[in-house]
């Protein structure tokens, strides 16, 4: 069973509703999200940051880090990843900000887009006062014209 705190849970069947059920995977491993492994593409810096910055091997961090949401297409492969904005306002979670820096990078190399949503956003879309929804974020935070062609 996966746990989701309150604003995840909300995400979370919002895309569900928008995406489809068995579109949307919670807590995907990165390894997983980029096929088995890192991508090909992924430069040799980027790695070696990786690694120093984890005091691990480069794929043991992408086996241990987890996406929030991951959306698949209809063959089930990843094409994006959906997390929470963490502005660290209280507590600093080093892991957790190290992750976050390297998440668009391997992403990036993956082909897979990647888009954070902060709180304030998710509020915006639920206000019933509001003419804007998931649509309207994604295609403010996305490039949909890249996102469609990727698809092909």
């Amino acid at each position: 069973m996966t746990l989701l705190d309150g604003n995840e849970a909300v995400l979370f069947r919002l895309l569900v509703a928008f995406f489809g059920e068995d579109r949307v995977i919670p807590h995907m491993s990165l390894h997983a999200v980029c096929g088995g492994g890192l991508p090909a593409d992924l430069s040799a810096d980027i790695r070696g940051e990786i690694e120093k910055l984890s005091s691990r091997k480069a794929t043991e961090w992408a086996r241990g880090s987890k996406c929030l949401f991951t959306i698949v297409d209809q063959q089930d492969s990843p094409r994006l990843v959906m997390e929470f904005f963490q502005n660290f306002d209280r507590v600093i979670d080093l892991t957790d900000l190290h992750r976050r820096r390297m998440m668009p990078a391997v992403l990036s190399a993956a082909r897979i887009l990647y888009v954070t949503i902060s709180a304030d956003e998710l509020g915006d879309i639920m206000d019933p006062g509001l003419d804007y929804g998931l649509a309207d974020f994604l295609q403010t935070h996305l490039d949909l014209t890249e996102s469609a062609s990727a698809g092909d």
